[in-house]
């Protein structure tokens, strides 16, 4: 038998092909190389991190809500609406708010890519100290939160029953999940 790898080479040989196993296989994380504190697209929940919503004004949490949606609201089309929201573990739940930059675009519920729409705006404001004044913070002073308020635009959608609008909830650059809407008076 003719030896065609020599003894030091060996391991070289080996480390290259774990490499090129290792390269070839693949991996579930994230396609796109993340910055620090930026989550993974699959969401919020690989780090143990809860998200928390608490809505103002006239807002209703619904019981009909679907599932796909980490909650759902009805927007006033005379006032609009405006969540708090923070994260964090059970123990501290508004300690990793700060964490990371808060977005997302309001867009139909049927669409695939969650691109603006004229009917409803999302501005996200934050980060904001924790008070016991605010619900969201669970009556503690510690951490902070963020507040989306949901504006309606100059031609307001028609009211809604069957969550015809969602909002997409990023954060730093990776979608967290959706908050569905309907449309109320």
């Amino acid at each position: 038998m003719i030896c065609l790898v020599g003894r030091r080479s060996l391991p070289g040989a080996l480390a290259a092909a774990v490499f090129g196993l290792t390269a070839c296989a693949g991996s579930i994380g994230s396609p796109v190389s993340l910055t620090p504190n930026q989550i993974s697209p699959a969401g919020f929940r690989d780090s143990g991190a809860q998200l928390r919503a608490t809505a103002t004004s006239k807002s209703v949490l619904p019981a009909a809500c679907a599932k796909k949606y980490l909650g759902c609201y009805t927007v006033s089309r005379k006032h609009g609406l405006v969540i708090d929201w923070c994260d964090g573990p059970t123990s501290d739940p508004c300690a990793d708010t700060k964490n990371y930059t808060w977005s997302g675009d309001v867009c139909k519920s049927n669409a695939e890519t969650c691109n603006p729409i004229e009917q409803m705006t999302a501005k996200w404001t934050g980060p904001f100290k924790c008070t016991t004044k605010i619900k969201v913070c669970g009556d503690s002073t510690k951490g902070t939160y963020e507040a989306d308020t949901i504006s309606i635009g100059k031609n307001p959608p028609k009211p809604t029953k069957s969550y015809a609008y969602k909002q997409e909830i990023i954060l730093s650059g990776s979608s967290a999940g959706y908050v569905g809407f309907n449309v109320g008076p």
